[in-house]
Order: structure tokens, then sequence, then C-alpha cells
């Protein structure tokens, strides 16, 4: 009996088969792009929450060390926002009555800068206390940096002989 062979095919995919295939990985490619950017902005967005949070905190731990802060809201600039930032970060050498007690109440290590610009996530000061200003909102705050840029690997140094915001 005599075998026959089929006939010789060539191996391999044929250029439609790769073109499809290419065409399937970009869509799915495409696809998981727009989902991992949204996811990524969730995340900067909790993280900002975060920070606002936290600064909120220590204003009231702030607080039930029986200090005000009477620092007036004032949008013309950032200062009213790096005093208050730096009276939650200060702890004197010695104590000063109950201050001492839970200082300092925020990281003195975060140092962020001013930002005006809609396209960051800033931290501004009402008067009583912080709010978070998203990105596509006007007005002027600290700004929350998501690189690290913001700390520094030493404290903030406060100058000699400096004076809190707060007040009995």
């Amino acid at each position: 009996m005599k075998f026959t062979t089929p006939p010789l095919r060539s191996r391999g995919f044929s250029l439609a088969e790769i073109l499809v295939t290419i065409a399937v990985i970009g869509i799915m490619a495409g696809i998981s792009l727009l989902t991992f950017g949204n996811v990524n902005e969730g995340a900067r967005l909790a993280h900002a929450r975060n920070v606002t949070s936290k600064l909120n905190d220590a204003v009231k731990g702030f607080g039930q060390s029986n200090w005000d802060i009477p620092t007036a809201k004032d949008d013309s600039d950032t200062a009213d926002e790096l005093k208050v930032l730096r009276s939650l970060q200060y702890k004197p050498a010695a104590s000063v009555g109950t201050f001492n007690t839970g200082a300092p109440f925020y990281p003195p290590n975060w140092n962020p800068s001013a930002s005006t610009a809609s396209t960051d996530f800033r931290v501004r000061w009402n008067g009583y206390n912080f709010e978070l200003l998203e990105i596509g909102v006007a007005g002027k705050g600290l700004k929350i940096a998501f690189d690290g840029t913001d700390m520094s690997a030493t404290p903030y140094t406060f100058p000699s002989g400096y004076k809190i915001e707060g007040a009995r």
C-alpha cells in the first residue's frame, strides 16, 4: 500500500492573522491605559484628601492644647497657610505651659510650595480649618506634591524667638 503525503503547507501565521492579533492587542492596551489612568487619578485624590484630613486633625489637636489659631483667611497669598502650618509643626525646646503636650502636631519635614495652578491639588486655610482645592478649582494654596519634593530629610528650622500663631 502506498501512502500519499498531504500537500505541504507553510508553517506559521498568515499576514491577516498577524494583523488581527496586533489590532486586538492594541485595543486591549488602549482600554487598560484609560482604566489605569483613572485609578492613578483616584489615588492622587485620596492622598490629597488624606493630607487635608491630617492637617485638620493637627488643627484640632492644637486646639485641644487650649490654643486657638486666630489667623484670618487671606486669599491674596499663602502666608496665612504657612503661618498656620508652621505653628502646627513647632515644638518648643522647653515646655511652655500645656503647649508641649502633643507638639509638633504635624510633621516638621513637610515643606510645601505655594501654587496657584488649577492643575495642582492645594490646601487653603479658610480661617477655621484647611480645605482641599481639587484640580480645576481656582485659588492659591499650599501644593500637595506626589513625587516627594515637598518632603525634606531634615525638619524645618525655626528662627530663634519664633512665635506661634496660637493664643490662649
